[in-house]
């Protein structure tokens, strides 16, 4: 079985058109790319079971037709992102299994649509 096992390129985020992104269970290390705030058409972002470090990028609250999102299973670490509270859309939701500190913001309860967190 064959893995990635490199960082996310930031050239993805050229990739304008891009509705899904999903790279699960790979062995992705290295940040999340700030370079994905330029997927403004992304409804799906699959990052979980790898090993992406580092904190969550604030520009990932600019996805706003983002409706999954999971980034479970890493070496995520501080707060979630204030800007996040711009995901309106999100319907599953998942950062368990990360090294994220602070209590659950109360932003999440805007969040109606949720049916994953």
């Amino acid at each position: 079985m064959n893995f990635l096992d490199d960082s996310i390129p930031p050239s993805l985020g050229n990739l304008m058109n891009l509705t899904t992104l999903s790279l699960s269970y790979n062995m992705l290390s290295g940040p999340i790319p700030k370079e994905l705030e330029n997927l403004s058409n992304l409804t799906s972002l699959y990052l979980s079971n790898n090993r992406l470090s580092g904190p969550l990028p604030r520009e990932l609250g600019k996805l706003s037709k983002l409706e999954y999102l999971y980034l479970g299973s890493n070496n995520l670490t501080g707060r979630l992102p204030k800007s996040f509270v711009n995901l309106k859309s999100l319907l599953g939701f998942t950062v368990s299994g990360n090294k994220l500190s602070g209590e659950i913001p109360p932003f999440i309860a805007n969040f109606t649509n949720l049916t994953v967190l």
